[in-house]
């Protein structure tokens, strides 16, 4: 029984003690050792988790960019077609103008021409009469 019981004094000295080179590391150590490799595995999981919150922000920062840049396409798109209209309906208002004019021209030659006329008559039908 004694020496079951040193052998398992001796099994329980190595397991709490870490062989570091030739040297034992004292048991304060060791569990100060698995203290911080335990931080250090929830520092991992909290880093990786990060990681994966960083790769969603990036994705949809990169679909927002898609979004922005398609808009802006859209934007000079429909300024080209503003500016293209904008010409031509200032064109068709000049070309309206141009005919008002022409119409006035007309209406008072119309005019002119029924005074024309008149005085055409009246002189036909002196001579005639």
């Amino acid at each position: 029984m004694k020496s079951k019981l040193i052998a398992i004094m001796i099994k329980a000295v190595i397991d709490l003690r870490l062989l570091t080179g030739y040297k034992l590391v004292p048991l304060d150590d060791w569990i100060s050792l698995n203290v911080q490799l335990s931080e250090n595995q929830t520092n991992t999981k909290q880093v990786k988790e990060l990681q994966d919150e960083l790769l969603q922000w990036q994705d949809k920062w990169s679909q927002s960019t898609k979004r922005v840049s398609g808009l802006t396409l859209e934007r000079d798109r429909l300024a080209k077609d503003l500016h293209e209209t904008s010409a031509k309906l200032t064109e068709s208002a000049s070309e309206v103008e141009i005919a008002n004019s022409e119409m006035l021209i007309l209406r008072d030659s119309l005019e002119e021409a029924t005074d024309l006329s008149k005085q055409l008559k009246e002189a036909l039908d002196r001579w005639t009469s």
